[in-house]
């Protein structure tokens, strides 16, 4: 039995009056995918080949993140190919009347594929080519780092519990699409921090920021499932829930300050990616 619940997040932060940065980016992208996504149709290209095309760019920028530092813009670039398949196969489908409920499997498949592929070259990156950018005095690649391998691997656990909650959640009710860490807000992330050279801080808000979204995702079925509604942000508790719980819709103007943030630490906060759990097992040795 599926539960019916009001969406606690009409309304929040929004005002049709104020068109919000990410409204105005948001329809211009709408109107140019779907101007694009015509030309397509006409050519005879169908959503599925779109989305295979943009599953194999994705493994192309992951191999890019993986080979090291000085390909990393290059890999953004490509990876902007591929965020523009990711946006046609859609539109092809809806626009040309293409759609099919495989093409719907498919996509879904080739999104889970596409996060860990990414992710994992950037796991790569730390355990292969980051070793020997930092060669040790013998003029040998140094180790392994520790830490953003580690955060590469809580990233993939996290993106996929993201998705995994709210499939299984919406088995029960009806939506479970609350949080920030979208897959479209990562697949962004990704892009913004390559471009600016800073993977380490993207590892950081991949490895351990995304797990708010899933964690919401698991207490927002949990009260929906045993009280019928949302969890309730009114009083201290609301408070506390709206700053460690981020639930404005896209296009809102908190949206827009949450996500300036978001994008403010991956242009300007600079830090090292020094091995912090290979120098604390260290200092434990040594105790």
């Amino acid at each position: 039995m599926r539960i019916h619940v009001t969406d606690p997040r009409s309304g929040l932060g929004e005002n049709p009056q104020l068109r919000t940065a990410s409204k105005l980016i948001g329809d211009f992208f709408v109107w140019s995918r779907d101007h694009v996504a015509r030309g397509l149709i006409r050519l005879g290209v169908t959503p599925n080949i779109l989305t295979v095309i943009g599953l194999l760019v994705t493994l192309a920028a992951a191999a890019l993140i993986g080979a090291g530092r000085e390909y990393w813009i290059a890999a953004a670039a490509v990876m902007m190919l591929a965020g523009a398949c990711d946006m046609l196969d859609g539109a092809v489908a809806r626009i040309g009347g293409k759609g099919s409920r495989f093409g719907g499997v498919l996509d879904s498949a080739c999104d889970r594929i596409s996060d860990v592929a990414l992710l994992t070259g950037m796991g790569y990156y730390y355990v292969v080519a980051w070793p020997a950018e930092h060669p040790g005095p013998d003029g040998e690649p140094g180790p392994v780092n520790l830490t953003y391998a580690l955060l590469a691997v809580l990233a993939v656990t996290n993106s996929m519990l993201i998705s995994y909650v709210r499939a299984r959640a919406e088995d029960e009710i009806p939506d479970c699409d609350v949080g920030f860490w979208r897959r479209g807000e990562r697949f962004a992330g990704t892009v913004i921090a390559l471009f600016a050279l800073n993977l380490p801080m993207l590892m950081w808000e991949l490895g351990l920021w995304t797990a708010l979204t899933a964690l919401q995702r698991l207490l927002h079925a949990h009260a929906v499932l045993t009280t019928g509604q949302a969890p309730k942000r009114k009083g201290l508790r609301g408070l506390v829930l709206r700053v460690v719980f981020f639930n404005e819709r896209r296009g809102s103007l908190a949206y827009d300050i949450h996500t300036g943030t978001a994008i403010a630490l991956l242009l300007f906060a600079r830090i090292s990616d020094t091995d912090l759990v290979r120098q604390l097992m260290h200092g434990l040795g040594h105790g």
